[in-house]
């Protein structure tokens, strides 16, 4: 809804049939990242100056969340049915090839400061921290069950993770 005399708030930027399941934004190259869960499966590169499809390429069919990982200018996507995340540039949308995640993955989170990698898993109820340079899984920690989405307060090391009825707390920083 558009209110009337105030500019800006709720105005449509673009008009498309894509039902994007999930969104991502990286802010400096002022460039959304789509992906889909239903019906469709790509991933599309949106210039958010233009308004425009920069790119769109397959992807895994049924992708959850992503992240930007800005040290390998990489998109990952959340592949749930196959337990990993898929790697794509974030400039050409080529393919880069997958990370092993845990069973169930659905959310992810990086800490950039210490270089980790966070998996939260719906069907288990844990979330694996993973180190960036290796890929290989640090620690598995068991939160609850119906893990939904996890936010990293880098500079505190601590990770909120939802889930169905509950917010945890998760105080990463001593754990490696």
């Amino acid at each position: 809804m558009v209110v009337p005399g105030v500019k800006g708030i709720g105005m449509q930027l673009d008009s498309r049939d894509l039902d994007a399941g999930n969104m991502l934004l990286v802010a400096k190259t002022s460039r959304l990242y789509l992906s889909f869960f239903r019906r469709s499966n790509r991933l599309i590169s949106y210039d958010l100056g233009t308004r425009s499809i920069i790119k769109e390429v397959a992807a895994p069919r049924h992708v959850d969340r992503m992240a930007f990982l800005e040290q390998t200018n990489e998109v990952l996507l959340v592949d749930p049915t196959r337990s990993r995340l898929a790697r794509f540039d974030a400039d050409t949308l080529e393919a880069k090839g997958y990370i092993d995640a845990i069973f169930g993955v659905r959310s992810i989170a990086i800490d950039t400061h210490r270089n980790l990698l966070f998996c939260g898993s719906l069907a288990t109820g844990e979330v694996a921290i993973l180190d960036l340079a290796t890929f290989k899984v640090l620690r598995r920690v068991y939160l609850g069950p119906w893990l939904r989405t996890i936010e990293v307060d880098s500079a505190r090391g601590v990770a909120y993770v939802s889930s169905t009825g509950a917010l945890f707390e998760l105080q990463y920083a001593n754990l490696r």
